[in-house]
């Protein structure tokens, strides 16, 4: 099934209006979740004999790693349902749901390939130094610098932007499911609204891959 949402992603999504049903999708997000919390867990592993003060803290990472690609499908589809109604006669938003979770299947690729990058980029970081009685807020900010010391490096900044373009090619998919959901709906949908409508899930991906650079 998804070879051909690679291959035919137009006829892909044709078919996939016809159908109900997010049980594949909703896997599919939580795979995408998994590669994203790879990082933490792997850091986890090379943390040594600091990662036991800091497990509270993975684990947070690690749950919101996996609850954002829920997030920004949900978030997604309601604003883009608002837009289309606002540019033109509006789209189904159970079908819309289905369709743009599809779409963010490039982002299990995105996930792997940063998560990778990062991880070879804090081999061989000092583990954080904490305190005999750290809070929980001081744990989070010492993990928080223990990851960006590999925002500088080669191979995570290569890595991040290998995690760009697969969310582009998400954007031109959502692209696509906008045009043939329109069709299905029979609602006259030109490309340049497409494209509008499809920036809201890639504009929030893109702001999640950069998230290590700015939060």
């Amino acid at each position: 099934m998804l070879a051909r949402l690679v291959t035919q992603p137009r006829y892909f999504f044709k078919e996939q209006t016809k159908y109900r049903g997010t049980r594949t999708q909703s896997m599919l997000v939580v795979a995408i979740g998994i590669a994203f919390a790879l990082t933490h867990v792997g850091a986890y592993y090379q943390l040594g004999d600091t990662a036991i003060d800091l497990y509270e803290v993975i684990i947070l990472h690690v749950a919101l790693s996996l609850a954002v690609p829920f997030g920004i499908w949900l978030t997604s589809t309601i604003l883009m349902a608002m837009v289309s109604r606002i540019l033109s006669r509006g789209l189904l938003i159970g079908e819309l749901f289905r369709l743009v979770g599809w779409g963010l299947y490039p982002l299990l690729v995105a996930g792997l390939i940063q998560s990778a990058g990062r991880l070879y980029a804090i081999q061989g970081t000092a583990a954080p130094e904490l305190g005999l009685f750290s809070h929980l807020s001081y744990e989070w900010e010492q993990y928080g610098t223990y990851l960006e010391t590999a925002n500088n490096d080669p191979v995570f900044l290569v890595a991040t932007l290998l995690a760009v373009a697969a969310v582009l090619y998400a954007g031109y998919l959502w692209t696509i499911a906008v045009k043939e959901l329109s069709h299905f709906d029979n609602v006259e949908i030109a490309t340049s609204t497409a494209l509008i409508i499809s920036a809201i899930p890639t504009t929030l991906c893109l702001l999640w891959i950069a998230a290590p650079f700015y939060l």
